[in-house]
Protein backbone atom coordinates (compact mmCIF):
# COMPACT_ATOMS: atom_id res chain seq x y z
CA UNK A 1 0.00 0.00 0.00
CA UNK A 2 1.16 3.47 -1.05
CA UNK A 3 1.97 6.31 1.55
CA UNK A 4 0.47 9.52 1.16
CA UNK A 5 2.40 12.27 2.08
CA UNK A 6 1.21 13.63 6.05
CA UNK A 7 1.59 17.32 4.91
CA UNK A 8 -0.95 17.01 2.48
CA UNK A 9 -3.71 15.73 5.44
CA UNK A 10 -2.56 18.46 7.94
CA UNK A 11 -2.94 20.89 5.39
CA UNK A 12 -6.76 19.65 4.77
CA UNK A 13 -7.60 19.96 7.84
CA UNK A 14 -5.88 22.93 8.26
CA UNK A 15 -8.31 24.04 6.04
CA UNK A 16 -11.76 22.51 6.91
CA UNK A 17 -11.08 24.16 10.03
CA UNK A 18 -10.91 27.21 9.12
CA UNK A 19 -13.77 27.38 6.98
CA UNK A 20 -15.57 25.90 9.59
CA UNK A 21 -14.66 28.76 12.17
CA UNK A 22 -15.52 31.12 9.26
CA UNK A 23 -19.06 29.61 8.81
CA UNK A 24 -20.23 30.20 12.28
CA UNK A 25 -18.12 33.27 12.76
CA UNK A 26 -20.30 35.02 9.45
CA UNK A 27 -23.56 32.55 10.07
CA UNK A 28 -23.85 32.52 13.82
CA UNK A 29 -23.88 36.27 14.41
CA UNK A 30 -27.16 37.47 15.43
CA UNK A 31 -28.44 40.60 14.27
CA UNK A 32 -27.82 41.83 18.11
CA UNK A 33 -24.71 40.98 17.98
CA UNK A 34 -23.46 42.35 14.98
CA UNK A 35 -25.29 46.23 16.04
CA UNK A 36 -24.00 45.35 19.67
CA UNK A 37 -20.44 45.48 17.95
CA UNK A 38 -21.07 48.50 15.74
CA UNK A 39 -21.57 50.42 18.64
CA UNK A 40 -18.67 49.31 20.52
CA UNK A 41 -16.72 50.06 17.52
CA UNK A 42 -18.16 53.55 17.42
CA UNK A 43 -17.56 54.28 20.56
CA UNK A 44 -13.93 53.11 20.12
CA UNK A 45 -14.07 55.55 17.65
CA UNK A 46 -15.48 58.47 19.87
CA UNK A 47 -12.66 58.05 22.28
CA UNK A 48 -9.90 57.89 19.68
CA UNK A 49 -11.67 60.97 18.19
CA UNK A 50 -11.62 59.14 14.99
CA UNK A 51 -14.33 60.38 13.11
CA UNK A 52 -14.64 57.89 10.18
CA UNK A 53 -14.76 54.72 12.77
CA UNK A 54 -17.57 56.25 14.81
CA UNK A 55 -19.05 57.92 11.53
CA UNK A 56 -19.72 54.32 10.11
CA UNK A 57 -22.25 53.88 12.35
CA UNK A 58 -24.51 56.51 11.10
CA UNK A 59 -26.72 56.18 7.87
CA UNK A 60 -26.22 58.65 4.88
CA UNK A 61 -29.79 59.24 5.72
CA UNK A 62 -28.86 60.11 9.89
CA UNK A 63 -30.70 62.81 11.37
CA UNK A 64 -30.88 62.99 15.38
CA UNK A 65 -33.50 64.85 17.74
CA UNK A 66 -32.14 67.99 16.85
CA UNK A 67 -32.43 67.95 13.86
CA UNK A 68 -28.58 67.47 12.45
CA UNK A 69 -27.93 65.29 9.47
CA UNK A 70 -24.77 63.20 9.27
CA UNK A 71 -22.18 65.61 7.89
CA UNK A 72 -23.32 68.63 10.79
CA UNK A 73 -23.15 65.66 13.84
CA UNK A 74 -20.05 65.11 12.79
CA UNK A 75 -18.61 68.75 12.49
CA UNK A 76 -19.92 68.98 15.55
CA UNK A 77 -18.57 66.30 17.45
CA UNK A 78 -14.99 67.23 15.46
CA UNK A 79 -15.56 70.58 17.82
CA UNK A 80 -16.28 68.72 20.86
CA UNK A 81 -13.59 66.89 20.63
CA UNK A 82 -11.15 70.06 19.76
CA UNK A 83 -11.62 71.17 23.46
CA UNK A 84 -12.36 67.99 25.50
CA UNK A 85 -9.37 65.30 25.44
CA UNK A 86 -9.02 62.32 26.50
CA UNK A 87 -12.35 61.46 26.49
CA UNK A 88 -13.40 57.70 28.16
CA UNK A 89 -17.14 56.09 27.55
CA UNK A 90 -18.30 53.36 29.47
CA UNK A 91 -21.49 51.31 28.00
CA UNK A 92 -23.50 51.12 31.62
CA UNK A 93 -26.44 49.33 29.72
CA UNK A 94 -27.67 47.96 26.15
CA UNK A 95 -30.95 46.61 25.26
CA UNK A 96 -31.30 46.00 21.54
CA UNK A 97 -34.53 45.07 20.38
CA UNK A 98 -35.62 43.86 16.39
CA UNK A 99 -38.48 45.60 15.14
CA UNK A 100 -41.78 43.94 13.43
CA UNK A 101 -40.44 45.54 10.19
CA UNK A 102 -37.48 43.19 8.49
CA UNK A 103 -34.12 45.52 8.83
CA UNK A 104 -35.02 47.55 11.53
CA UNK A 105 -33.73 47.73 15.22
CA UNK A 106 -33.74 49.85 18.56
CA UNK A 107 -31.09 50.41 20.71
CA UNK A 108 -31.14 51.82 24.28
CA UNK A 109 -27.79 52.91 25.28
CA UNK A 110 -27.05 54.05 28.79
CA UNK A 111 -23.70 55.85 29.37
CA UNK A 112 -20.90 57.30 31.52
CA UNK A 113 -18.81 59.62 29.33
CA UNK A 114 -15.41 61.13 31.30
CA UNK A 115 -13.94 63.89 29.53
CA UNK A 116 -11.06 67.07 30.81
CA UNK A 117 -11.54 70.14 29.26
CA UNK A 118 -8.23 71.00 27.59
CA UNK A 119 -8.87 75.17 28.49
CA UNK A 120 -10.07 74.54 32.68
CA UNK A 121 -8.25 71.07 32.84
CA UNK A 122 -11.30 70.27 35.00
CA UNK A 123 -12.34 66.46 34.69
CA UNK A 124 -16.18 66.26 34.02
CA UNK A 125 -18.49 63.26 33.41
CA UNK A 126 -21.79 62.90 32.11
CA UNK A 127 -24.58 59.91 32.42
CA UNK A 128 -27.14 59.46 30.30
CA UNK A 129 -29.37 57.39 27.47
CA UNK A 130 -29.38 57.47 24.17
CA UNK A 131 -32.23 55.55 21.63
CA UNK A 132 -31.04 54.73 18.37
CA UNK A 133 -33.28 53.39 16.01
CA UNK A 134 -31.17 51.29 13.46
CA UNK A 135 -31.87 50.17 9.49
CA UNK A 136 -29.71 47.38 7.69
CA UNK A 137 -28.44 49.08 5.11
CA UNK A 138 -26.32 47.12 2.57
CA UNK A 139 -25.87 44.09 5.06
CA UNK A 140 -24.35 46.73 7.58
CA UNK A 141 -26.47 48.50 10.60
CA UNK A 142 -26.76 52.06 10.60
CA UNK A 143 -28.38 54.66 13.21
CA UNK A 144 -30.96 56.69 11.05
CA UNK A 145 -31.88 58.34 14.09
CA UNK A 146 -30.39 59.24 17.58
CA UNK A 147 -32.44 60.26 20.51
CA UNK A 148 -31.62 61.60 23.94
CA UNK A 149 -33.27 60.17 26.50
CA UNK A 150 -32.17 61.09 29.77
CA UNK A 151 -28.98 62.70 31.17
CA UNK A 152 -27.43 64.17 34.38
CA UNK A 153 -26.26 67.52 34.20
CA UNK A 154 -22.47 67.14 33.08
CA UNK A 155 -20.54 67.51 36.10
CA UNK A 156 -17.28 68.42 37.03
CA UNK A 157 -15.13 65.75 39.27
CA UNK A 158 -12.45 67.60 40.26
CA UNK A 159 -9.31 69.66 38.98
CA UNK A 160 -6.75 67.91 37.14
CA UNK A 161 -3.22 69.15 37.69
Amino acid sequence: MERKNPLIFIFSVAVLAAGIYAAVRFFGQTDETRIQRAIYAAVAGVEQANAARYGRILSPFYEDDEGRNKLVFLAAAADIFSSFRPLRVEIKQLTITLGEIEGTAKAVIGFKCYFKHLKDGKLYYEAGRFEADFQKENGEWKIRSLRYIDADEVLSIQTVA
